[in-house]
C-alpha cells in the first residue's frame, strides 16, 4: 500500500499558522494525518513549493516521507488551472508504479476507528449537520456508493453520509486517466473524479467511528477536546462545558506542590495563572482540576507558527515584564536550597547519566568534543570553574516569587491581547514554596528562546557521530540569531547579569540529560549543547 497525502492547499482557519502546521495538541494537524500511516506504508505528501516551513518540518520529523513539491505557476501553465486535482495529478506521477492499493488522504482530515479494507472504497461519516459544506453520498444495497451530492444546499441528509477525505483505489492507471480527463473538462472537485471512477469500479462505503476535519474551526475544536480525553493524552481530561482541565498523576507530591503554588500566589499575581478548582489525593494518584484556557503554548507558536520577528520581540519583552511582577515579592531562604539546585543536582545528574549506559562513561573520558567541525573541551575539564561560578551564584541569590519552569511549553499566550497564563509551576525547593531564584526562571526562558529546547523535544534535528566528533543539523527559525541578540539585550535591560543567566542555562542542559532517557539522540544533543555553552562561558575568559 502507498499513502498519498494532498496538502498543497493554502486554506487556513487561523492566520497565525500555515494551514498544514496548525497545531492540535502540540503537533501539526498534518502530522496527525501522516502518523496514521507512517510506520505501516510508504507515505508521499504533496506540498506547495513555496511552503518552506512545512517542508523543513517534515524533512526532520519524518525523514522517510517523500515530498512532492508543486509549483502553482507551473500547474497553471500545464493544466490551465490549479486545484486539488492538479495536485493529485502531480502526486500520481510520483508514486511507485507497482502500487497495488493507493490510500489517498486530504491533508486536513483524520479518521480513526474504521474497518480495514484492501479494495476500492471511500471512508464516510454520519457526523455532520448540513449538506452545504461537504460532499455527501448515499449507498446501494451492496454498500457501494450510489450517488454523489457535492455541497448542495437544503439537501435532505437522511440516509446520506459525508465523504471524509480518505479514499482507496486499486486501479491506479484508471485513476490517473480519469483525473486528467476531469481536469481537461474544466472541473475542479475530487468528487468529479470519484464519480467517474465509481462508474467503472464500484467504491465501497466504509463508516469511520471518528472523523476530524481540520479545515473547519468546529473540526479543530472537536479534535482538541478529543485528544485531551483519549489515550494520546492519558493524564489530562478536559471538560469543555465547564471550561476546566483535570490532571491526574501518580506523582502526588508534585501535583500537590503545583496546587499550593497556585493557591499561595499573592492576589496580584493570581491573574497570571489558571484558577485551581479542586485538588484531591488517593493512595495511587493526585487529581488537580483547574480553569482551562484556549491560548496556545508558546512552544507551539515558536515551532509551528507564522509570527514575525517583530512579534516575537514583543512577546519576549512581555515575558520579562510579567516576570518583573514576580520580583516585587521577596523572601529569605536558606542557601542550601540553591546549592542543591545548582551544584549538587548538576554533578548528581551527570553521575546518574554515566550509570544509565556505558556510552556515557566512554564519552565522558574524551578530552575534547568536536561539534560541527569546532573543537571544545569536555565538561569534566571545567569542574573547578563550574563549582566556583556556582558558588558565586548561590552567594548572590535574592529570592523572589519564582515559577520554576518558566519555559515556552508552560506559557499559554494569546497573540491578540498579549495576555499569558502560566501553567505547571515547580512549587518546591527543599520544601513547598512559591519562592526561589528569579534568575533560574530567566535561564529557563533562555533555554527555550536561545537553546531551542522545544525543537529538540519535537525531534527537529539530525545528529551524526563518529567517536567524539558530531555533526548536528537543525531547523531553527530564520530569525534565530536576531532573536538571540534581542533576548540577551532584554536580559541586561531588566537588570540581570548575562553570564549568570548563560551559566544557569548551561547547567539546565547538563542536568536534564538523564531525564530524557526515552531518546538517546535527544540526550546526545543536550550533552553537546551543554559542552558548547560551558566552553563559550569559560574559554573566552
Amino acid at each position: 500500500m502507498t499513502t498519498l497525502v494532498l496538502a498543497a492547499g493554502n486554506h487556513s482557519v487561523n492566520s497565525i499558522y500555515n494551514s498544514q502546521m496548525l497545531p492540535v495538541r502540540g503537533k501539526p494537524a498534518l502530522a496527525w494525518v501522516i502518523e496514521e500511516s507512517y510506520q505501516k506504508e510508504d507515505v508521499f505528501v504533496v506540498l506547495n513549493k513555496a511552503n518552506i516551513q512545512t517542508q523543513k518540518y517534515l524533512a526532520q520529523r519524518y525523514p522517510n516521507v517523500k515530498q512532492i513539491l508543486v509549483d502553482v505557476d507551473e500547474e497553471n501553465k500545464r493544466y490551465g488551472t490549479y486545484s486539488i486535482l492538479t495536485s493529485l495529478a502531480s502526486g500520481l506521477e510520483k508514486i511507485p508504479t507497482q502500487t497495488s492499493l493507493l490510500k489517498l488522504v486530504l491533508g486536513d482530515t483524520l479518521c480513526r476507528g474504521y474497518e480495514t479494507y484492501d479494495k476500492d472504497a471511500v471512508v464516510v461519516s454520519d457526523d455532520f449537520l448540513s449538506s452545504e459544506r461537504w460532499c455527501l453520498v448515499d449507498k446501494d444495497k451492496e454498500g457501494n456508493v450510489h450517488h454523489f451530492y457535492d455541497k448542495q444546499a437544503n439537501l435532505d441528509i437522511a440516509d446520506k453520509y459525508a465523504l471524509t477525505g480518505l479514499y482507496q483505489f486499486t486501479n491506479i492507471p484508471l485513476l490517473k486517466k480519469l483525473n486528467l480527463e476531469v481536469i481537461q473538462a474544466g472541473k475542479r472537485q475530487i468528487s468529479n473524479v470519484l464519480d467517474c471512477y465509481n462508474q467503472q469500479v464500484p467504491l465501497k462505503t466504509i463508516k469511520t467511528a471518528l472523523w476530524f476535519d481540520f479545515g473547519h474551526k468546529a473540526g479543530i475544536i472537536k479534535a482538541q477536546n478529543h485528544f485531551f480525553n483519549s489515550r494520546d493524552f492519558n493524564s489530562l481530561y478536559a471538560d469543555p462545558i465547564a471550561g476546566t482541565i483535570t490532571k491526574v498523576s501518580p506523582k502526588r507530591q508534585k501535583l500537590a506542590d503545583e496546587y499550593a503554588w497556585y493557591k499561595n500566589l499573592p492576589l496580584k499575581l493570581q491573574v497570571l495563572a489558571p484558577r485551581p478548582v479542586e485538588f484531591k489525593e488517593n493512595m495511587d494518584n493526585a487529581v488537580l482540576t483547574m480553569e482551562m484556557y484556549g491560548y496556545p503554548a508558546l512552544s507551539e507558536l515558536f515551532i509551528l507558527g507564522n509570527l514575525s520577528i517583530e512579534e516575537w520581540e514583543l512577546i519576549i519583552e512581555r515575558l520579562f515584564q510579567v516576570h518583573q511582577l514576580f520580583e516585587e515579592y521577596t523572601a529569605e531562604m536558606n542557601q542550601e536550597n540553591f546549592y542543591d539546585l545548582y551544584l549538587h543536582k548538576t554533578w548528581q545528574r551527570l553521575k546518574e547519566l554515566q550509570e544509565q549506559n556505558p556510552y556515557w562513561k566512554k564519552l565522558w573520558e574524551y578530552e575534547t568534543i568536536v561539534l560541527n567541525g569546532k573543537t571544545y573541551k569536555n565538561i569534566r575539564f571545567f569542574e573547578t570553574q563550574l563549582n566556583d561560578a556556582i558558588e558565586h551564584l548561590v552567594k548572590t541569590v535574592k529570592p523572589t516569587v519564582m515559577h520554576g519552569d518558566y519555559c515556552f511549553s508552560n506559557i499559554l499566550f494569546d497573540t491578540n491581547s498579549f495576555l499569558c497564563k502560566l501553567i505547571d509551576p515547580r512549587g518546591r525547593m527543599h520544601e513547598q514554596t512559591i519562592y526561589g531564584d528569579p534568575r533560574y526562571d530567566i535561564a529557563k526562558l533562555r533555554h527555550s528562546v536561545v537553546g531551542a529546547y522545544d525543537y529538540a523535544v519535537h525531534g527537529l534535528f539530525r545528529l551524526n557521530e563518529e567517536k567524539n566528533s558530531f555533526t548536528v543539523s537543525d531547523n531553527y527559525p530564520t530569525f534565530q540569531e536576531r532573536l538571540t541578540a534581542y533576548f540577551d539585550k532584554m536580559t541586561v535591560q531588566f537588570g540581570y547579569e548575562l553570564d549568570e543567566i548563560k551559566l544557569i542555562e548551561a547547567l539546565l542542559f547538563t542536568s536534564m540529560i538523564p531525564l530524557h532517557k526515552d531518546s538517546m539522540e535527544r540526550q546526545k544533543l543536550f550533552y553537546l549543547k551543554a559542552v558548547r555553552k560551558i566552553n563559550e562561558l569559560f574559554e573566552r575568559k
